[in-house]
């Protein structure tokens, strides 16, 4: 399974690039294996709203269910989330990105610990 990931660059802007949540084969077909979480927040958003660039205030896989937002990288990328789309926001620090969510968008947002090695997961540009 493979979502995008929002990071900071070394150069403190954030930038897109792509992680593949490792796969397993069950009896049914295929499955990620059980990834440790701190907890989850649900949004819903009920206008159209956009947010300037801010960093993450934590490591959070977030999940489309209804709507779409557009994700801003510092590197000037702008990439569209829509319903069943995941979107690994890592960008905790640094200038961090910019939001813009349409009326009746949401979202499931799962914090992820931090010391989580996501880094093993990353694969080239989605």
């Amino acid at each position: 399974m493979r979502c995008a990931r929002i990071s900071a660059a070394p150069d403190g802007a954030s930038r897109f690039d792509a992680v593949a949540l490792p796969m397993e084969q069950f009896e049914y077909g295929l499955a990620t294996e059980i990834v440790p979480a701190i907890g989850f927040g649900y949004r819903a958003a009920v206008s159209t709203t956009s947010f300037p660039f801010h960093p993450a205030p934590r490591r959070q896989l977030v999940v489309v269910l209804a709507g779409a937002m557009e994700i801003g990288s510092g590197h000037g990328e702008l990439r569209r989330f829509e319903p069943g789309d995941l979107l690994l926001v890592d960008d905790t620090s640094g200038a961090g990105h910019s939001l813009r969510h349409e009326s009746n968008t949401r979202l499931l947002a799962v914090a992820l610990p931090p010391e989580l090695d996501i880094d093993a997961w990353v694969t080239e540009d989605p």
